[in-house]
């Protein structure tokens, strides 16, 4: 039996998804949706932070209009 994950947005990026432009924080949460929710491997993506963020990953986009 495989472990699905799932995602949590911390305060801080929920704050900035509001600030953010409507139609960039929908194709955020598209592929947030698309790649990490109930996925087995979340680590697949992004890069792994380090320091009092270790544990952490980053993931970049870019959008392009």
């Amino acid at each position: 039996m495989n472990k699905k994950y799932k995602v949590r947005l911390a305060k801080s990026a929920q704050k900035s998804f509001k600030k953010m432009d409507k139609s960039d924080s929908k194709i955020i949460m598209a592929w947030i949706s698309k790649n990490l929710v109930n996925c087995e491997d979340p680590y697949i993506h992004g890069k792994s932070l380090q320091g009092n963020l270790k544990g952490k990953r980053r993931i970049e986009l870019e959008i392009i209009d």
